[in-house]
């Protein structure tokens, strides 16, 4: 997917000609822009100013502690998404929404760490006697896997 860009002088121009009455189709016409993308900028520029419709070719990371209340005051009900992306200066809709699929998920929410680290261990043969023992551990802890990820098996080992 191709991204054009536009310059941070020309979406400022377009957001002008927004907040001071132009229609969908006049804008559409004059600017050769789609409203949602409009509207995406309207929003990053009411949450960030004019930063805001700059660009940003890195991601952005989070700590864990802000990842955490995101997720919980979406999750609570006493903000909306769009609420919560202002107070927590998220940087779009689908970041938090992955959050809040982690979360459901019952995965951790990890702070973002440059480089890939390979999840895919070698691990070592297992007894019978310590199968039992994960497998045991995992229903005494309600099958929860992250306590259970102690033990360095895969959740295929543990749950099939």
């Amino acid at each position: 997917m191709t991204h054009k860009s536009y310059s941070v002088e020309w979406k400022y121009e377009v957001l002008m000609a927004f907040k001071n009455g132009l229609t969908h189709s006049q804008l559409s016409a004059k600017y050769q822009v789609n409203m949602s993308t409009v509207y995406r900028w309207v929003e990053n520029f009411e949450k960030d100013g004019i930063l805001g419709l700059k660009y940003s070719k890195t991601f952005r990371r989070y700590p864990n502690e802000i990842k955490a209340a995101a997720v919980k005051d979406y999750i609570s009900g006493t903000y909306s998404m769009r609420d919560v992306l202002r107070k927590y200066h998220i940087s779009s809709k689908s970041v938090l929404s992955d959050w809040i699929k982690k979360y459901n998920g019952h995965r951790e929410l990890k702070d973002a760490r440059k480089g890939r680290v390979n999840a895919m261990t070698k691990g070592r043969k297992r007894t019978w006697k310590e199968r039992i023992e994960i497998v045991q551990a995992a229903l005494g802890n309600d099958k929860n896997y992250q306590q259970t990820a102690q033990y360095h098996v895969s959740y295929q080992q543990v749950y099939q």
